[in-house]
């Protein structure tokens, strides 16, 4: 879809190939990390959301939030520590998939070599 709306239709991205030179290069793989991004990224930030707002609701979190602790240090301390571990984990996971993904991604905007 991605192709077709803003390679063939807007003709805003070129349909394949991996361009010359730096600039050139980032205009041919614009469109290739959106691909590879979109669904994965989308997934890992309703993870983070979520598990940072279970986390910011708990009861520690609270009792240092009523002991007069400055904002900074109860969201580094208590809610980043312990609420980023599941986000640590679906990261791990979506690294796989990003790799399976570069293969197919290669093919269709015929690049060489990412996968």
């Amino acid at each position: 879809m991605l192709i077709f709306i803003f390679s063939v239709t807007l003709r805003w991205f070129p349909t394949f190939g991996s361009g010359e030179g730096v600039v050139d290069r980032l205009h041919h793989l614009t469109l290739p990390v959106l691909a590879l991004t979109l669904a994965s990224g989308s997934y890992v930030i309703r993870v983070t959301r979520a598990a940072l707002r279970e986390e910011a609701a708990r009861d520690h979190v609270r009792a240092a939030v009523a002991r007069g602790l400055p904002r900074r240090t109860v969201v580094t301390k208590h809610i980043l520590r312990n609420g980023l571990t599941p986000v640590a984990t679906v990261v791990g996971l979506t690294m796989t998939s990003l790799i399976v993904g570069s293969v197919v991604i290669e093919r269709a905007f015929a690049l060489d070599g990412i996968g």
